[in-house]
């Protein structure tokens, strides 16, 4: 256990802080016990991330990583599980693997962490092994489950994300809406849509502490990003009309006055555009930017 860091001042809050536009996409997460001092090593046991297309769900989750290990991503006790894993293999050999691997890290250290990423894409049913690893009161003289954290990454319930940040906008802000805003609509979605958890047992039997919803992104957040990349960059280049060259890009849009009538609808389309495109393609826009001879 000697690269698993002892910061019990860490919290994700305070670390998502650091870097200002992934913090402003996710919802308010203040006074929630989750994200509290201790909350890795003492609140969690288990908590799924569920969110539109490209809103940052692997980022955050290192910054969980990185915060609690030293060796980060290349930590013994930090394991990683993609959709092809079941992929490649029968369902009974990777449920008899996968039990094996966990037992095996949670024996050498209680405090192990596990990343079930796409979960969307695995077979249903993919996980249900998993049920008493993450009961509360699982533990013994060998194992001590109660510790370990166990984090589940989907794309599934992003429509209905969206669909409900929509509606509460009508009525406060969006950087207002909190955690209980989104989760139990989230819960319902991903128990009835195809993936590992349609009609798990993970969900009817509440082992599941926390769902938490990634807001899909607006104009506001990909110029972030697009500073960031300048910055880290060639901050000689972030000027205002770089940064607007980069964002019309992202958006595979031309820069053009549009006609006051459609105002409206070409607001709402670009919200759409920076949804689904989000801060992926940043990178790659401001690097040639960056080599440019003005």
């Amino acid at each position: 256990m000697s690269n698993v860091l002892e910061r019990t001042e860490f919290t994700v809050t305070n670390a998502l802080r650091s870097d200002k536009y992934e913090y402003s996409h996710s919802v308010n997460h203040e006074g929630n016990p989750m994200f509290n001092n201790e909350i890795v090593r003492y609140s969690i046991k288990s908590f799924r991330k569920i969110k539109t297309d490209r809103t940052g769900k692997n980022y955050v989750t290192n910054f969980v990583i990185t915060s609690l290990y030293e060796q980060g991503n290349n930590s013994t006790y930090v394991h990683k599980y993609a959709a092809n894993y079941w992929i490649r293999n029968s369902a009974d050999q990777v449920t008899n693997k996968l039990i094996d691997e966990i037992m095996t890290s949670i024996k050498a250290c209680p405090y192990s962490l596990f990343v079930f990423d796409e979960t969307q894409r695995m077979p249903t049913g993919a996980l249900d092994a998993l049920i008493s690893l993450l009961d509360h009161h699982t533990s013994s003289p060998e194992y001590d489950y109660t510790k370990s954290i166990f984090i589940f990454l989907s794309n599934n319930a992003g429509v209905q994300i969206a669909n409900r940040l929509e509606k509460l906008t009508v009525k406060t802000y969006r950087d207002q809406t909190t955690l209980e805003d989104y989760e139990g609509e989230i819960e319902t979605a991903v128990y009835n849509m195809v993936g590992a958890f349609r009609r798990s047992k993970i969900i009817s039997s509440n082992v599941i502490d926390h769902f938490i919803p990634f807001l899909p992104l607006e104009e506001r957040h990909v110029k972030q990003c697009i500073e960031r990349d300048f910055m880290l960059l060639c901050p000689e280049k972030m000027t205002k009309a770089n940064i607007e060259k980069v964002a019309a890009m992202v958006k595979n849009k031309k820069e053009e006055k549009k006609d006051e009538k459609d105002e409206k609808n070409d607001e709402k389309d670009e919200k759409d555009i920076f949804q689904h495109s989000g801060c992926k393609r940043v990178n790659k826009k401001v690097e040639p930017m960056c080599y440019r001879l003005d």
